[in-house]
């Protein structure tokens, strides 16, 4: 590996650190400060906390591939940034925060759409937009429900959904990163299950 690559690999994984922690410090501001009943913020605040480790792992991989002086790639992380924070104001108000839930996954849609140009044909970035276009999806359905008045199944349903598709993203199918040691043996022997394979 050249020492470019490092370098650009050790930017990446400062960059993911600095994000998630002013995140998790916002959050916990957010959470001691605002939360005025756990039975509705709970499955919210859950989500945020998934959705976190995730953004750690997409930042590290994908920085190093983000054109420097980009005022496209810019913007929309300007704007994705900005969406995260809306949702730490709105761990009370679970239609709220599934609707900005929505419209982050649709940017960052756009977002990797965008940075495909750079990539070109790389399978992470493609299984990234369908994982968001998935998402995307799935939030327009829950507002649906959010509307419809069933807040509280609603909300649960999309954390339980979320540490699911986690642990899959980023254990039994990784997504950003290959699993080492033990836990490439227990992917492994996961997969087979799966599959039917002793």
């Amino acid at each position: 590996m050249s020492n470019q690559k490092k370098l650009a690999q050790h930017q990446a994984v400062q960059v993911a650190s600095l994000a998630v922690t002013i995140l998790g410090g916002t959050a916990i501001w957010s959470i001691h400060a605002g939360i005025r009943d756990w039975s509705v913020s709970a499955p919210l605040v859950v989500f945020f906390c998934i959705l976190t480790i995730n953004t750690f792992f997409s930042i590290r991989y994908f920085h190093p591939f983000e054109p420097a002086r980009s005022r496209s790639q810019w913007l929309i992380n300007s704007i994705l940034i900005f969406l995260y924070l809306l949702l730490e104001t709105s761990f009370n108000d679970p239609l709220r925060y599934t609707i900005i839930l929505t419209i982050l996954f649709a940017i960052a849609t756009v977002k990797y759409l965008a940075l495909r140009k750079t990539l070109g044909t790389d399978t992470t970035i493609e299984r990234k937009i369908r994982v968001d276009s998935y998402a995307t999806l799935v939030g327009v359905v829950a507002v649906i429900g959010m509307f419809i008045g069933v807040q509280w199944v609603i909300s649960w349903t999309l954390a339980i959904g979320n540490i699911v598709a986690n642990i899959y993203l980023l254990w039994a199918n990784p997504l950003y990163i290959r699993p080492l040691g033990i836990f490439q043996r227990l992917t492994t022997k996961f997969r087979n299950l799966v599959s039917g394979k002793k």
